[in-house]
């Protein structure tokens, strides 16, 4: 992991702490004080976590990845529904056994 490089608190009553790392890992203190629970998990990605901030209840990420052989940086939101980054939504009708519509390995709408 190596050093941490900055921290932040998230959500209400406090319930995160998060800390990047020079790794790019995320260390996350998730507090639930109504059920008594205190423990520690590791976010990782496709990438490298650069930085943490949030706005109100809504926490951000800047991530560094290669795409197609280019490195940029990316700001992306956190997804409470999904405890995922970067992540795209299927929704196939009528329901089958099998996706359809997913882009290929290193094409991204937005890069």
């Amino acid at each position: 992991m190596g050093k941490p490089l900055h921290s932040v608190e998230v959500s209400v009553d406090k319930e995160l702490l998060t800390f990047t790392f020079q790794d790019g890992s995320v260390a996350v203190f998730n507090s639930r004080k109504e059920s008594k629970i205190q423990a520690w998990t590791i976010w990782t990605t496709q990438g490298e976590f650069k930085s943490v901030s949030t706005i109100n209840e809504d926490i951000f990420f800047l991530v560094q990845r290669s795409i197609a052989g280019v490195t940029k940086l990316f700001f992306e939101q956190a997804d409470p529904n999904y405890y995922t980054d970067c992540a795209i939504k299927v929704t196939n009708a009528p329901a089958s056994a099998s996706v359809t519509g997913l882009l290929p390995d290193g094409a991204w709408p937005w890069a």
